[in-house]
C-alpha cells in the first residue's frame, strides 16, 4: 500500500474558552482566514457540521454568501486548495476541512474544549486569541514522539485496518490524554474517516480494558 501523505497548509485556531464569547471567537477566526483569502485573491470555503448551522446564524450565513460553503453532506461541489473557515467542527467537518485546505490554508473554531486539541497538535496551529489574530498568537511546541506516532498510525505504513491487535497496542502505551487527541491528531495526518472512527472504536476497547 503506498503511504498516505499528510495535507500541508497553514494552520491556526480559535481553542474553546467558557470566558470567551462565542461571536468574539468567530471574528478572531475569520479576520485571519479573510487575510489568507486576500493574499491569494481567492473565495475561501466555510465549513459547518450541517446546513441549518448556517441558516440560522446571520453571522455565518453573510460569510457563505460572500465566500462558499460546504458540510459532510454536500461535500461534492466544494473546491480544493482555497483558504478554509472550520466552525466547531466535527470529526467529518474537520476531515473534509483539512482535505479541502491542502496547500493553502485552515483556520477552526473549536466548538468543546479540547475537541480538536489533537488536530492542532501536529498541525502544529497558531493559537488566536478571541481578542484578535495579533494578540497572544502562539504556536506550541510540536512532541516529536507524539508525531512519529500519529503520523505512522495514519500513514497506512502501520497497516491499522487489517491489523487492529497492532493498533490496540500501540493506544495502550498512549498516556490518556493523548487518547483523546488521537482522532483529530489522525485527521490531521491524511487518515480516512473511516480509519479514524475504527480508531475511535479501539479506543473504547483500550478504555474498557483499563476500567476492568
Amino acid at each position: 500500500m503506498p503511504l498516505r501523505i499528510a495535507p500541508t497548509y497553514r494552520a491556526a485556531w480559535v481553542p474553546a474558552r467558557g470566558d470567551a464569547p462565542p461571536d468574539a471567537a468567530l471574528e478572531t477566526a475569520v479576520a485571519w482566514w479573510e487575510e489568507r483569502c486576500a493574499e491569494t485573491g481567492t473565495r475561501g470555503l466555510l465549513v459547518t457540521n450541517d446546513k441549518m448551522t448556517v441558516t440560522v446564524t446571520p453571522r455565518l450565513l453573510a460569510l457563505a454568501r460572500r465566500h462558499r460553503s460546504a458540510t459532510p453532506r454536500t461535500s461534492a461541489a466544494a473546491p480544493w486548495g482555497v483558504p478554509v473557515l472550520a466552525h466547531r467542527p466535527d470529526q467529518a467537518a474537520l476531515h473534509l476541512a483539512v482535505q479541502r485546505a491542502h496547500g493553502a490554508a485552515l483556520c477552526v473554531v473549536e466548538g468543546v474544549a479540547g475537541q480538536v486539541a489533537g488536530w492542532a497538535s501536529v498541525t502544529p496551529a497558531v493559537a488566536l486569541a478571541p481578542a484578535g489574530p495579533g494578540t497572544g498568537a502562539a504556536t506550541a511546541a510540536v512532541d516529536e514522539q507524539w508525531l512519529r506516532t500519529v503520523t505512522r498510525l495514519a500513514s497506512g505504513e502501520h497497516g491499522m485496518p487489517s491489523s487492529p491487535e497492532r493498533t490496540l497496542a500501540v493506544l495502550a502505551d498512549l498516556p490518556a490524554h493523548r487518547r483523546a487527541q488521537l482522532p483529530t491528531a489522525l485527521i490531521a495526518r491524511g487518515a480516512p474517516l473511516a480509519e479514524v472512527r475504527q480508531v475511535v472504536k479501539l479506543l473504547a476497547e483500550v478504555r474498557g480494558a483499563g476500567a476492568r
